[in-house]
This record gives C-alpha cells, structure tokens and sequence, in this order.
C-alpha cells in the first residue's frame, strides 16, 4: 500500500514538466491573447457576432460530445493493470486523472471565455468584460466535465447531459441561422446582467463539480478500463501521426458495442465500380445520424467565414473533406489493408 502511495505522489521531474510544459503554453498563447484583447474598447458587429457565437456553441458541443464519449476520466495503462482493481479506494486512484481532467476544462475554459470576447466585443467596461467572459468559459467547460463524470457515474446523468449536447447544438443552428438578431440581443444585454448570470453559472459548477467529486467512488471499473483503453489509443495515434489508427479504433468501438447482431443481405448484381462502394452504402445507411450531421455540417465553412478572417474556413473546409472521405471510404480501406 505505502510503495503505490510513494509511486503515485509526484515528484520533482513531474512537477519540473508540469512547469516547464506550462512556460511553453503560455509563450505560444501570448500572441493570440494579445490579438483577443485588441477588442477592448470596440464593439462587434452583430451579424459577425451571433455567428460568432453559433460557431463557438457548436465548438461547445462538440466539447461535450468528445468528454461523453472518452469518458471523461481514465488512468494509464500500468494504473488499469494494476491499481484500478486493487483494494486502494477508488477516489484515491482517480484523483490525478480527476486533476487533469480540471485541467483541461480550464483551459478550455479561458480559450472559451476569450472567444466570447472576441466575438462579442468590449466597447466600454473591458476589465469587467472580460472577467464575466473568463467567469462564463470556466463555467461553461468545467460544469460541463463535472457533468460528463456524473453521466459516467450514472445513467440518469448521461440522459441528461446528451440532453443538454442536443439543446446546445440546436441553439447553436438557431443562431447560425438569424444571426444578426442574435447577436444584436446578446450584445445589447448590460453588464450588471451579464455579471449576475455569470455568477449564477459559477455557483452551479462549484455544486457539480462537489457532486462529481462524491460520485467517484460510483464509477465502475469496467467503464473506467474501456475509456482508458479508448484514451491510450488516441493518444498512440496523435503520437505517431496516424490518423488512420484513429478512425479504425472510433469504428471498432462502434460496431463492437452494439448488441444487437446485423442481418446479412445479397449483395445485389451491380457494376464492379458500384458494387465496391457498396458496403460503405450499407454503413452509411445503418448510421444516418452521422450521415445527417455530415450533411448539416457542409455549412461550417461558411459560418466559419462569417464569423471570423484567416485561414480557419479553408481549414475547417479541408476537414470536413477528410472526414467525408474518411467516413465514406472504410470499406475499401478494410478490403486494401486485407489481402485475405
């Protein structure tokens, strides 16, 4: 018991990279908190601004949506072997996973609050702007996380939080789509009110994050094993740059947790160039959601050109061409990597 206690207290070379990774995010970051705060003293405008928040909402969503599916929490891979099954109490284990999960919410949590900042703009009152900004981001993400361990803990709390996955992407197309009045209702909202609701948000994560923080001991191994599992390859791929790696472990994940077995069919007689895009028809006709969100999601470049300059539109365009391909193509894939 005492030599896990004295492997999992961290010693000097993790504080020394905790430290020093933390001196190079900042250095990086400088300059784009730089540009973010140029807005003090300037108002936005109101269609570029309710775009601004569609296209952040939809970041949001995306942000949850990634933390329900990963998790959120898991441990490495030698703390899975050989602590998370042990009679060490479960708090205990999960608490440095539990320290960096806060972590990322954040940071998420200030990038969050400077992109309200941008978006909307601070023509007078710019300190308190900005610090009801930072309050709404940290609230934002870190409540959203302590939820997305509560949902981890407990089917209720999942329904709850792809509840709220759901509301926020609507609300987000919403915007999208009358953005001009949205923005201009949002930035016409005074800073007392601001600050007040503000506040409110603050006081609701503090009471997630003291339940998420009790539920702990709730979260089954068996949860905890396959998002650490799920995090250790992701974490594989991004350290090789192997993107493929990727894709393969979201669709085994997928089709590995359905429970129920798939009828098979005969494939019907088709031309050769047809009937090996034939499979990637039958994938895509047995997921219409994710069929549904890439069809939806053709418009981000151009909510993405509205909302802000530079290069994120060409960016965000490529993207989504990846993942087309990508999510249309996984049955030549198999068949190439296959010789069999």
């Amino acid at each position: 018991m005492s030599i896990v206690a004295r492997r999992t207290a961290p010693g000097w070379g993790d504080r020394y990279a905790l430290g020093f990774g933390g001196l190079v995010v900042v250095l990086l970051l400088a300059p784009v908190v730089r540009d973010v705060l140029k807005v003090l003293g300037h108002a936005g405008d109101p269609g570029r601004a309710g775009a601004g928040l569609a296209l952040l909402g939809l970041l949001y969503a995306g942000f949850l949506t990634l933390a329900r599916v990963h998790g959120p929490l898991s441990v490495s891979a030698a703390d899975a072997s050989w602590v998370l099954l042990s009679p060490l109490p479960r708090r205990r284990v999960l608490r440095r996973p539990a320290l960096v999960l806060l972590g990322v919410g954040v940071a998420g949590g200030l990038a969050l609050g400077l992109g309200l900042l941008a978006t909307l703009g601070a023509p007078d009152q710019g300190v308190l702007r900005l610090a009801v900004a930072l309050t709404f981001g940290l609230s934002m993400t870190v409540g959203g996380l302590a939820v997305a361990v509560l949902g981890q803990a407990s089917a209720s709390w999942d329904g709850r939080l792809r509840t709220a996955i759901v509301v926020v992407a609507a609300a987000a197309v919403v915007a999208a789509v009358v953005s001009r009045p949205v923005g201009r209702a949002v930035q016409g909202v005074p800073v007392s009110g601001a600050g007040a609701a503000a506040a409110a948000c603050a006081v609701a994560t503090v009471a997630a994050v003291r339940l998420a923080r009790s539920r702990l001991e709730r979260i089954h191994a068996r949860d905890l094993l396959e998002a650490s599992t799920r995090v250790n390859r992701v974490a594989t791929a991004t350290t090789l740059l192997d993107p493929g790696a990727l894709t393969w472990t979201i669709e085994d994940a997928h089709w590995r947790s359905r429970s129920r077995s798939l009828r098979s069919r005969r494939w019907p007689s088709l031309p050769a160039a047809f009937a090996v895009a034939w499979q990637d028809w039958v994938r895509l006709g047995r997921r219409k959601g994710r069929l549904a969100v890439l069809v939806a999601s053709a418009g981000l470049p151009a909510l993405a050109a509205r909302a802000m300059d530079g290069t994120a539109p060409v960016a965000m365009a490529s993207l989504g061409a990846l993942l087309v391909a990508a999510s249309c193509a996984a049955g030549a894939r198999r068949d190439a990597g296959d010789p069999a």
